[in-house]
């Protein structure tokens, strides 16, 4: 089995509060949390309303299919979430 890490920050402009934040980010947590492989999570920046770092923990049986895994979520990240993508890094577990 291979696991992998990703951990990318949001900036998320005009916001007016933290409930707007969580409804722009809801759709992707939902989207990308009901995959069996991947587990979501808001990991840091919870009670700012500009900024949200999310945790992606993906799960396969071998690096070829947690390496197509991650690309579908860099892929949904970028073209599906009303936010921009501040930093994104990826590790190895």
């Amino acid at each position: 089995m291979r696991i992998d890490l990703m951990t990318v920050e949001f900036h998320l402009e005009g916001c007016t509060s933290l409930k707007d934040k969580r409804s722009r980010l809801r759709g992707m947590r939902d989207r990308i949390g009901r995959q069996r492989s991947i587990a979501v999570a808001e990991t840091d920046h919870q009670n700012m309303l500009y900024r949200s770092e999310w945790a992606f923990l993906v799960l396969a049986q071998n690096q070829r299919l947690v390496d197509k895994i991650i690309m579908e979520i860099e892929k949904d990240l970028t073209s599906q979430v009303d936010a921009s993508i501040v930093s994104m890094h990826r590790e190895k577990l």
